[in-house]
């Protein structure tokens, strides 16, 4: 926890100004490299320079104690650099969390909460299995059918996961296990809302998006035939069903090759999108044979022990 840290929660979400025009002065003070506890030290006679108006400058005084927080700030280098690029409005300035944000410095991979149908859970756990103890962190949100395997896999498997919260974190409660993986770092929570803001299902499109603007690459795995919410346009997205995915969507029913596809294999590319109405279904790109799939990882240095077994069919 830093003092510049609650000046900011202070700044956005009780200073008196509005939270939209709070988040366009952080901005605008960042390019100039101004930190808040310097900006607000000279207050009210450098308003003018600062872009503040005379009442602002007036009221844009924090009291001598904050709360205590635990978040990051956007200019901070744990912040993820995905969140960066979303515009202004929807851009989260602070990301409350509990547990160890350390785990950021992985690449990030989110999996969308899309309903999982029954006929698809075994896709789901594969995929998970695979995933889970490497590389990557694995995210999801919190609640989500995804949710539910990712913490049933992690009782067998090593690893460590995200979960964005919906809520504020003061209005999560954690169940049993998400209490012993937070004891045990092995669980992030993370969520772009003040401490004490309940739910609205009403956020939950805007979340989503902010939610996969934080990944490198989002899975979107036992998706139901419609499909699932358009994640934020700047992350590469591949659809892991046996059902028909979006249209114009890379897919693929192997959680192999989307092992594959994660660690930046070509095999899998995006469909053309038709000329006219209707689309053809996208199909998944035709499997590769086992030693091609070896030859393509062993150019990244390391090959996942549980796939390089599953490939051999051991």
């Amino acid at each position: 926890m830093s003092h510049e840290t609650q000046l900011w929660a202070w700044f956005l979400f009780a200073s008196g100004l509005p939270t939209s025009r709070a988040k366009h002065l952080l901005d605008s003070w960042q390019t100039t490299k101004r930190n808040l506890t310097d900006t607000l030290a000279a207050l009210p006679g450098a308003a003018n320079g600062l872009g503040l108006t005379t009442e602002e400058a007036r009221i844009l005084r924090p009291p001598a104690t904050l709360p205590p927080l635990t978040a990051l700030r956007w200019d901070e280098p744990l912040y993820p650099t995905g969140l960066r690029r979303l515009p202004l409005e929807s851009r989260p300035a602070l990301l409350f969390y509990r547990g160890d944000a350390q785990l950021l410095r992985r690449p990030l991979i989110y999996l969308q909460p899309v309903a999982i149908p029954p006929d698809e859970r075994d896709i789901a756990q594969e995929t998970l299995g695979l995933l889970l103890g490497e590389s990557f962190l694995v995210a999801a949100t919190h609640g989500s059918d995804q949710t539910a395997l990712l913490l049933a896999e992690m009782a067998d498997s090593e690893g460590e996961i995200l979960l964005f919260a919906r809520c504020g974190l003061e209005q999560l409660t954690p169940t049993g296990r998400e209490v012993a993986l937070l004891a045990e770092q092995r669980l992030l929570l993370v969520s772009p809302l003040p401490p004490a803001t309940p739910g609205n299902p009403r956020w939950d499109t805007l979340l989503t998006q902010v939610e996969a603007a934080a990944a490198l690459r989002c899975l979107v795995i036992g998706s139901a035939p419609q499909p699932a919410t358009p994640p934020w346009p700047a992350t590469p997205t591949l659809y892991v069903t046996a059902h028909s995915p979006a249209p114009a969507a890379p897919a693929t029913a192997d959680p192999t090759e989307a092992l594959l596809w994660l660690m930046g294999s070509e095999h899998l590319k995006t469909p053309a999108a038709a000329p006219t109405p209707p689309p053809p279904e996208p199909e998944a790109a035709p499997a590769l044979p086992p030693e091609e799939t070896l030859r393509i990882l062993a150019q990244g240095g390391h090959i996942p022990n549980i796939l390089r077994e599953r490939l051999q069919g051991k």
